[in-house]
């Protein structure tokens, strides 16, 4: 499962240009969900009072705090990532029903938009395999980037990505020369291909890059 973070989800809606995904990783065996994954970007401070939660209720709704989330802060105090190890919950059975019915969200909370600033809609994710089919020499070594996010290092002529969990919606692939730097925005890299995917949740895709 997945969820991409933006203002425009939380309810109501508003302008900020931050950004960030979270990935939910669900185990059947014990019902536990492990949260994972960042965000950016933040136009205040993050609301250390507040804080960040998963909350029951669908996309365009508001709902109650399901579990209290546990961000490692960057020096910025704008910026912040999730890992596994302090962001892993269990489930009741009416929650593990609640999340295959899309009914969770995750909302990060700034000190100027206390209600949330960044929210996004917990659901199951799609999967890409990107295929580096391109000849050129330059490109015997390439990076793949999934929306900024440095997502495969190296990867060597007529191989292919493992599929990789995406969540879903509008999302960019770009296929860069291996000199790129880890945000993919680089001096003298060549991009091979981009991509731009409206993903499906559930759905398996394959992109290649052949220039």
């Amino acid at each position: 499962f997945g969820a991409k973070l933006s203002g425009l989800n939380e309810v109501p809606a508003n302008a900020s240009t931050a950004s960030g995904v979270v990935f939910a990783t669900f185990n059947a065996g014990d019902n536990s969900l492990a949260v994972t994954g960042f965000f950016e970007g933040l136009e205040s401070d993050f609301n250390f009072g507040v804080g960040a939660h998963v909350h029951e209720a669908p996309a365009g709704a508001n709902g109650p705090i399901a579990f209290a989330l546990t961000p490692s802060i960057n020096a910025d105090n704008r910026s912040g990532s999730f890992n596994a190890a302090l962001n892993t919950f269990a489930l009741t059975e009416d929650q593990v029903t609640a999340l295959f019915a899309e009914g969770f969200y995750v909302n990060i909370h700034s000190t100027d938009i206390a209600s949330g600033e960044l929210r996004g809609q917990i659901v199951e994710t799609a999967k890409v395999q990107v295929i580096h089919n391109s000849p050129e020499p330059a490109a015997f070594f390439v990076d793949v980037y999934v929306d900024g996010t440095l997502a495969v290092d190296n990867l060597r002529f007529r191989k292919a990505t493992p599929s990789l969990d995406v969540a879903a919606g509008s999302t960019e692939v770009v296929v860069m020369s291996s000199d790129s730097n880890e945000e993919g925005n680089v001096e003298g890299a060549t991009t091979f291909g981009t991509f731009d995917l409206d993903l499906e949740a559930g759905v398996n895709y394959q992109a290649a890059a052949s220039g």
